[in-house]
């Protein structure tokens, strides 16, 4: 384990050294991974791409084995996802493979399929587990989530529940906003509260809508409400979260954005574990270099084809390369991945990134926008006094 944990902290401080050195060929490697051996899901959601026929893609396990090899011994998590159900994708290879490198899953999960019995054998090896939810509304959910029943999947949470809290792992509902389910925003804080019991400490991160699929536009949030009436949606939201002490991350864009903290720290004591560790790291980096995208900063997503992207999104036109074409180290460092850390550096984000949340909503980040903004305006004042208009 002590090797282990060498090896990451070795790792974080190289991430930081790159950055510090505004390096565009850098020395560390990513701690966070987002992979999963296939991108297969049971359900086809109104918001994501398995609603308009997305192509299924599966790694061979011959690739899937040297790929998982090369960046499993510096990583310290692993999301494993590809738009997925990760239940659906070769768990046992995955869960061995973190067993034997140290590295702790991030699960995001449907719970169609995960019940507390499935979860137990995982949650060992698990930093933390994300239900996507959308509704606490059995109408509202099977009509989002397409194939879903309602009654399993909040058996399967209630099953859940005990088990995460066994294992000291932390809980968390996602909620993609829109239409259908923002005006009772706050009465979803209370159900997630109400099934969580006692002293659980869970959280709910609400996210904009994609737009993934044809029929996404049509739930657009924007349609059907004002700003000001989606921002006291929010708001109520917010203040059911404080009544009712559950974590809230509305990662919203502008004004829409909010967080509430959880102010209990029952249920999440520190586990002393990696994946800790690299949160801490994340939220150092977003304050003393805001100008580079804390996720790029640590994360690799690799696709079951083998694309390579620097975010969760993996937006075509930021594809770094493909593990099944170079090696992983050969794509991390390679011209495209380059380039993009030059941008990053020189404030010329690609537009995928100038309208992402995980860099703009950083106050750290506002903070150095105003202040640039302010210095170009009184530049601009002193140009014209001294040509004398």
């Amino acid at each position: 384990m002590a090797m282990k944990i060498d090896r990451e902290f070795e790792n974080y401080v190289s991430i930081v050294a790159d950055l510090a050195a505004k390096a565009d060929k850098w020395s560390s490697r990513p701690a966070w991974i987002e992979y999963a051996t296939n991108n297969i899901c049971n359900l086809e959601c109104v918001m994501c791409s398995k609603a308009d026929g997305e192509p299924v893609m599966a790694m061979k396990k011959s690739d899937a084995e040297k790929v998982v090899g090369q960046i499993f011994p510096f990583a310290s998590v692993v999301t494993p996802s590809a738009n997925s159900e990760p239940m659906l994708g070769d768990m046992q290879f995955l869960a061995r493979m973190c067993k034997e490198h140290q590295v702790f899953f991030n699960i995001y999960s449907n719970a169609t399929i995960l019940n507390g019995s499935k979860f137990e054998h995982i949650a060992p090896n698990t930093y933390k587990l994300w239900i996507s939810l959308d509704s606490h509304v059995p109408a509202i959910f099977e009509k989002i989530r397409v194939g879903a029943d309602f009654e399993t999947v909040s058996r399967h949470v209630k099953e859940i529940i005990p088990v995460a809290a066994k294992h000291r792992v932390p809980l968390g509902f996602v909620v993609v906003l829109m239409n259908e389910n923002a005006p009772i925003l706050a009465d979803f804080i209370d159900w997630v509260a109400d099934i969580s019991g006692p002293h659980r400490a869970p959280d709910v991160r609400v996210q904009e809508m994609l737009y993934n699929s044809e029929a996404a536009a049509k739930y657009d949030v924007n349609l059907t409400f004002s700003k000001d009436e989606i921002k006291g949606f929010i708001d109520q939201a917010a203040q059911r979260a404080r009544q009712r002490k559950v974590g809230l991350l509305c990662d919203m864009p502008g004004e829409l954005y909010c967080h509430v903290p959880i102010e209990t720290n029952e249920g999440h004591a520190p586990r002393g574990i990696g994946p800790e560790f690299l949160d801490k790291l994340i939220g150092t980096i977003q304050q003393k270099f805001p100008h580079f995208c804390s996720m790029a900063s640590t994360y690799m997503k690799v696709n079951p084809d083998g694309a390579v992207f620097p975010c969760c999104r993996a937006p075509q036109e930021l594809e770094m390369g493909n593990v099944l074409e170079k090696s992983v180290w050969e794509v991390w460092n390679g011209e495209k991945y380059r380039e993009f850390r030059r941008k990053m550096n020189c404030g010329d984000y690609p537009d995928v990134c100038s309208t992402c949340g995980v860099l703009v909503n950083n106050p750290h980040y506002q903070a150095v926008q105003k202040a640039k903004a302010k210095a170009e305006a009184q530049e601009t004042v002193e140009a014209q006094g001294n040509s004398g208009v």
